[in-house]
């Protein structure tokens, strides 16, 4: 495109108001501003333009506002609503210079997959920024949270001086388990490759917007792009290597079980540590102590927790200090305490504010009933946490998070009950064990309940 033309599309872009461009245009459904961004955000389609041996479309892409991040978005996007497996890639090049706005540091554009057109939507977001020679992914997992973990990934390839291609596509895992991969190609013949991390069971709804995006971040100024060669597909392949699930096995089934509710827990914390982390928790679990001398049953030191509690509890909804997560007293599952850890407070009260406890590890075991098929666990934990299905680990994570919530997707043989058992570590900070299941609400849509909690479609959970 001359730089004439360049310059007249970008004017006709800056006097277009967002409420002109809500409806269709070319391959989208809705071109609009997201946020509140008032009145300089657009989608003006060009003319096509020869790629590769075909005719492919193109459009002008003016978008403005604070950035996004954070808890709020304020940018432009052009989408279309879909659902089940699909794909949305396209190629991008900033208009800015001599005849348009220069994009600032942190202007973006890529390609989104978003809950809803609210400010704070949990969204996934696949860009690149005025530094074409990286590329960026981030996510908000809940309304109105935090934006998280932005990984970049810069260019490897010889010759590439930007991303040749962007994508981002939802695929059904099993044909039933939503996935969110990012893509990127950076041309010169290299392909698609993934970038970031893999997010099993989105909280993103079957119907949701999926098109391209940009934003300035600055809301006084704006940032152009050229979205070229727009393409949505019905996709139900990986880019990289699928996620691995755990698998447990018919032989894993338990002949006999209670048939007593709930879970029992048990938490402990050392005398002394001589460090924390998974290593330490397990040794505290199993052999009563920690440090470098404990090795093993029949050791010739004392076992040396200084603190020891147990209990049968309906739910795990564990709660020392930090954030509450969904489940406390506002929506009828009070928090509780971790038993032993915390000698001013009784078992079953709930934690009192402030009062922190570091350092301790706390073990669940129980017997849960599954049918055959696939399975969504998920913890809310604060820190490091471990979950296994009839001896089978089916997912953790060790890392420092804080008030994190993990998912772990796993494929059981044959319906009976499964010995469970969760361990998970408190270093410092707050502390929170929630243990949740991920009950199937509509097309791929789930919502989290407190597992065990058959009442809303729970399995059923009995103690060992």
């Amino acid at each position: 495109m001359s730089k004439r033309m360049c310059l007249l599309v970008a004017l006709v872009a800056l006097v277009l108001s967002p409420g002109t461009h809500a409806a269709g245009v070319g391959v989208f459904e809705v071109a609009k501003d997201i946020g509140g961004a008032p009145g300089a955000g657009s989608t003006v389609m060009l003319e096509y333009v020869e790629q590769g041996g075909r005719l492919v479309n193109q459009y002008l892409i003016t978008g403005w506002g604070s950035d996004i991040w954070g808890t709020r978005d304020q940018f432009h996007l052009a989408y279309r609503t879909m659902t089940g497996a699909v794909r949305v890639s396209a190629c991008f090049k900033w208009v800015g210079g001599y005849y348009g706005p220069i994009p600032g540091t942190w202007s973006k554009y890529g390609v989104m997959i978003r809950a809803s057109e609210e400010q704070g939507s949990v969204n996934y977001f696949m860009a690149s920024r005025k530094d074409e020679s990286l590329v960026q992914t981030s996510f908000r997992a809940a309304t109105n949270g935090s934006c998280a973990d932005v990984q970049v990934k810069t260019n490897t390839v010889p010759g590439a001086t930007r991303p040749y291609r962007l994508g981002i596509q939802r695929v059904m895992l099993s044909g039933v388990i939503p996935v969110i991969e990012f893509l990127v190609d950076w041309g010169q013949g290299a392909g698609w490759e993934r970038a970031g991390n893999l997010h099993v069971f989105p909280s993103v709804p079957d119907a949701a917007l999926v098109g391209v995006a940009v934003g300035s971040m600055n809301g006084w100024d704006v940032a152009q792009a050229i979205a070229t060669d727009v393409v949505y597909e019905v996709k139900a392949e990986f880019v990289g290597p699928a996620p691995a699930l755990g698998v447990v096995p018919a032989t894993a089934a338990l002949a006999t079980v209670g048939n007593t509710p709930g879970f029992k827990i048990r938490s402990l914390k050392p005398l002394f540590a001589d460090g924390w982390g998974k290593a330490e928790m397990t040794k505290l679990l199993d052999f009563g102590c920690t440090g470098p001398v404990c090795t093993g049953p029949g050791m010739p030191v004392p076992a040396d927790p200084m603190s020891i509690g147990e209990r049968v509890s309906q739910f795990v909804n564990l709660h020392d200090t930090g954030g509450r997560g969904v489940f406390n007293a506002d929506n009828g599952f009070p928090d509780e305490s971790f038993p032993g850890i915390d000698a001013f407070q009784s078992p079953t009260a709930d934690p009192a504010g402030g009062d922190d406890d570091n350092t301790f590890a706390t073990e669940v075991t129980a017997v849960v009933h599954l049918t055959a098929g696939y399975h969504v666990f998920a913890a809310r934990h604060d820190d490091g946490v471990y979950v296994s299905v009839g001896g089978v680990l089916v997912g953790s994570n060790d890392s420092w998070d804080n008030n994190a919530v993990s998912k772990f997707v796993f494929q059981v043989e044959q319906e009976g009950d499964y010995a469970l058992n969760v361990r998970c570590f408190e270093g410092s900070g707050g502390a929170a064990l929630e243990l949740l299941e991920l009950v199937f609400s509509g097309p791929s849509t789930y919502k989290a309940v407190l597992l065990g909690d058959v009442a809303n479609g729970a399995s059923a959970v009995v103690t060992q």
